[in-house]
């Protein structure tokens, strides 16, 4: 008990066994980015409109897709091998950003013991990386407003600039009638 569990101790019956801790395993996930890649979706463009022909030929690759599927599996059969598991997601399916979220979290992954070291490491880890996103949330957001106000101005300053030209055109019109 105790200390010695840490360093191992003889077993029952005094064998000269020796065991040592055993630390539980678990998975471990702490990229949650979810909140990050919503901020920087913001500001993406939507997605083109597909024509009918884009969405036909979709379709028809789909099906392809579903076939050849289906043969890989067919063959495998009674020789205890499968088809190669293919990815679940099409390249085409989301955004770039969607992309790197489930690349960069799929990436911080890993399997390892939980010992109380390791929960203050993952700890941490999420408030510094919380912090992070925090920090980019409002820098995109200040950025945003910045520009969304320059923006507001100039097209106040271009409607302006259109109806002094107007008002010289009108003016110039006048003044070449009363010449005339």
């Amino acid at each position: 008990g105790g200390a010695g569990a840490d360093e191992g101790e003889e077993g029952e019956g005094g064998e000269g066994k020796t065991t040592g801790r055993h630390w539980p395993s678990r998975e471990w996930d702490f990229f949650d980015l979810n909140a990050l890649s919503l901020e920087m979706q913001k500001d993406l463009p939507p997605p083109p409109e597909l024509t009918e022909e884009e969405k036909e030929e979709i379709e028809k690759e789909k099906e392809k897709a579903k076939k050849a599927k289906g043969k890989a599996k067919g063959k495998g059969k009674g020789k205890g091998k499968e088809a190669p598991p293919e990815e679940e997601e099409e390249e085409g399916e989301g955004n770039e950003v969607e992309k790197w979220e489930k690349k960069a979290v799929e990436a911080g992954k890993f399997k390892s013991f939980v010992t109380t070291a390791h929960r203050c490491l993952v700890k941490t880890t999420q408030e510094e990386l919380k912090v992070t996103s925090d920090f980019f949330a409002k820098s995109a957001q200040s950025i945003r407003e910045k520009y969304e106000s320059i923006e507001k101005r100039e097209r106040v300053w271009k409607e302006k600039w259109l109806g002094l030209v107007e008002d010289l055109r009108a003016n110039s019109e006048a003044a070449r009638g009363a010449e005339a």
